[in-house]
């Protein structure tokens, strides 16, 4: 191939980008709410009943949209240290598990997640009238685009494993057990 990216790779990227910007706005959310509340209660002497509310949904919603964008990057935590002392081919075998494991963890939320958004677990929230099945609807979304990652690493691990050996299957995490503290959090 010359460098050329594949659809599916645009496509990742692109649900990467929408991730993390929607994260941004939330985050940003989170602020300019709670500085209402406070401007209101502190300076106003009145409150706002449905900041709190809201706050803690956008916060849930920014947990569960941001951990998409951690998949992308393999940032989940993971410790290597055990992984990387493994043969060339014990190496990869036990990566490609650990990403099989993921997928299946990831696709069981998803499933689960939508079972609840569709069940009877839902009510209307105190202070918004709004359904909270909407806000309980970040845990199917972002596992089932998580399982798309973890589904694209999956296959690239294989792929690589079945050209090139063992070798060319690299440990989650290990690169960046490497490198000195600050340059480990900006490869993130």
């Amino acid at each position: 191939m010359t460098g050329e990216r594949v659809p599916l790779d645009r496509l990742l990227d692109f649900v990467d980008l929408v991730a993390r910007r929607l994260t941004q706005a939330l985050l940003l959310g989170i602020v300019g709410v709670v500085s209402a509340q406070a401007f209101c209660r502190f300076a106003l002497n009145a409150s706002l009943v449905w900041s709190e509310e809201v706050s803690a949904w956008c916060m849930v919603w920014v947990v569960f949209i941001g951990a998409i964008s951690l998949m992308r990057r393999d940032g989940p935590v993971s410790i290597p240290i055990f992984v990387t002392m493994l043969p060339p081919t014990a190496r990869a075998a036990a990566v490609i598990v650990s990403r099989a494991a993921g997928l299946a963890a990831t696709l069981f939320l998803a499933w689960y997640g939508a079972l609840v958004v569709a069940g009877n677990f839902n009510m209307l929230s105190q202070a918004t009238s709004v359904d909270t099945r909407y806000i309980k609807l970040c845990v199917p979304i972002s596992a089932a685009l998580m399982a798309l990652f973890a589904a694209a690493s999956l296959a690239a691990d294989i792929g690589r494993l079945c050209r090139s050996g063992g070798d060319a299957v690299a440990v989650p995490g290990a690169r960046r057990a490497e490198l000195p503290l600050q340059e480990a959090g900006a490869e993130l």
